[in-house]
């Protein structure tokens, strides 16, 4: 599924909001309500060309088999605008894999010091095995990604 049109955004939107969709922002109980609704054994959500605000952050709830694939970097951005928040929050238990790749991560507050991607178990002891990231740029962060609770991680061309 691609989420960069307006049609498909409020769609989204509308399921989780009373009030329209703000133009090019990605909510996070939208994109975990796509997530769920995916299959058990996973899938793609891609997120289409341009800049896709955040607000304060995405906590995305993972499930085996999930990639969340951008259109390459560069051309699909997800951007936050706050000092102190992380970007993407992955949080899952074991087993639990996932694929972040192609796209920008992007902190645009001056004073940013939050994460581009924190990677975390559901609670203490639990854990995201064999998660990668692949292709993906992060600009603007005090630091880039934490492992937190993950096992055999990839990190390619970051």
């Amino acid at each position: 599924m691609i989420l960069s049109t307006a049609e498909q955004f409020a769609k989204l939107w509308a399921a989780t909001h009373n009030t329209p969709p703000p133009v090019g922002t990605i909510d996070a109980e939208a994109l975990n309500s796509e997530i769920a609704d995916l299959p058990s054994t996973g899938g793609v959500i891609e997120l289409g060309a341009g800049s896709h605000a955040t607000g304060s952050g995405l906590a995305i709830i993972t499930k085996p088999g999930l990639t969340l694939r951008g259109q390459g970097v560069g051309v699909t951005e997800l951007t936050i605008n706050h000092a102190s928040n992380h970007l993407l929050d992955f949080i899952g238990g074991n087993p639990d894999w996932f694929t972040l790749e192609n796209l920008t991560l992007r902190q645009l507050h001056a004073s940013g010091s939050g994460l581009a991607l924190r990677m975390i178990g559901t609670q203490p002891g639990t854990y995201i095995r064999s998660p990668t990231v692949r292709n993906v740029e992060c600009s603007g962060f005090l630091k880039s990604i934490l492992v937190d609770g993950a096992l055999e991680v990839e990190l390619a061309h970051i």
